[in-house]
Parts: structure tokens; sequence; C-alpha cells
């Protein structure tokens, strides 16, 4: 834990594509060498994504990971897990690159978050701006095979509890397997006995961004 990291913490509300949105930021508002967007599950709000000390510290850790390698991260308040929150995020995504003009943006995604990223990998504008996406303790997409996500080989991290009893750990298993066997880059962390929120507190963020392309 290192809380000095609030001296590089700001909550704003940005205009993405006409619509105001709730963020916390962490880091330099531009130029920054890379983006990371957290999007939080049911119930949550930007302050999740900004907790030092909930997950067992582990928001803390990326903060301060993103900062010390001249990134910046992003914690947005997503209002609706449907087609409008998916363009809130497109539109998010499109700022981070605006603000940071040629440099990776990775998206995030836990829990009913999920359907935010999933959403996105039908959005080519989208995908073409990110480097990579992660699915912590999520849904599937059965139909991820049809995305634009898929025709680029975005890479795709996936972390899930073994005992998750929201989203079966199974089906997150299959999906892998299925893009392994299709070459697809993708990659997927099990935390044994792990339950839903085991992937928020445990997930390595050096090692997932690093997998990812960000070392």
């Amino acid at each position: 834990m290192s809380l000095g990291i609030k001296s590089e913490q700001s909550n704003e509300t940005l205009d993405v594509g006409n619509r105001p949105l709730d963020v916390t930021r962490v880091g330099a508002a531009s130029g920054a060498a890379f983006s990371v967007i957290f999007i939080h599950g049911r119930g949550g709000d930007r302050q999740l994504g900004a907790n030092d000390w909930s997950f067992g510290g582990n928001f803390n850790r990326l903060k301060n990971l993103a900062v010390e390698n001249g990134g910046v991260y992003y914690a947005p308040s997503v209002r609706s897990f449907d087609d409008a929150g998916v363009v809130d995020i497109a539109g998010l995504i499109a700022y981070a690159q605006q603000h940071s003009p040629g440099k990776p943006v990775v998206l995030a995604c836990a829990s009913m978050g999920s359907f935010i990223c999933w959403g996105l990998t039908r959005n080519p504008q989208a995908v073409a701006a990110l480097k990579g996406m992660m699915i912590m303790g999520g849904p599937t997409d059965p139909t991820f095979s049809k995305s634009a996500a898929y025709k680029q080989k975005l890479p795709v991290f996936f972390s899930h509890g073994g005992a998750d009893n929201v989203y079966a750990v199974a089906d997150q298993i299959a999906l892998y397997r299925s893009l392994k066997a299709a070459s697809y880059p993708s990659r997927i962390v099990l935390f044994q006995t792990g339950s839903h929120g085991t992937p928020v507190r445990m997930t390595d963020w050096r090692d997932a961004l690093n997998w990812i392309g960000l070392d």
C-alpha cells in the first residue's frame, strides 16, 4: 500500500459524446504512456475502483503501477450495463486516445461490468483503440467469434474464481479453450476455491498488463 498516490487522483465529469460521465482519474490528464480503464459491476461506481483499501488494496496497487510507469487510470461510474453504458465507455476510450494519441488503452471489466466489455467488442472504432481486454469474474459471450474484436484478435485476459456462484467458471473455461483452439491470443488465471470477488482482489495487474503488451 502506498497512499501518497492520492495526490495524483482527481474526480471529474467528462464530456463523452455530448453526455456527462463521472470518473476518477489517477495520473496525467494527457500525454500518458498508456491508459487503463476499470469497469465495476452491479451496485458499484467510480469510488469502488478508486478505493485504496477494498479488495485487499488491489486498486491501490493498480493506481501506483499506472502512475509510476507514466500511465493513467480511469475508474468511471457506469450508469447502466446495456447499450447506453457501452456508448458511454466507447466515448471514454475515445477520450483517452484523444488525450494520449497513439498510446495503448486497456479495458478491464469485472463481474456484470463485463457486459460492457463484450458490447464494446462489436464497436470497430473502440476495438481499434484498444490494446487488450480483461474479463474478471464475468459472464461469457457465446457470440464473441462474430465480433470486431475477434476479427482483430484483440488479446483477452480472463481471471475467475474456481468457486464463483454468480458466473460459472466452467463457462469461462469453455470459452477460453475455444479461443486457444483457434490460436486466438488469450490467457486465463483461475483461483482455486476463489469466490466471485476473488479475481478483483487477486489478479496481478502487472502480470496481466505485461501479458497484454504494456511491458
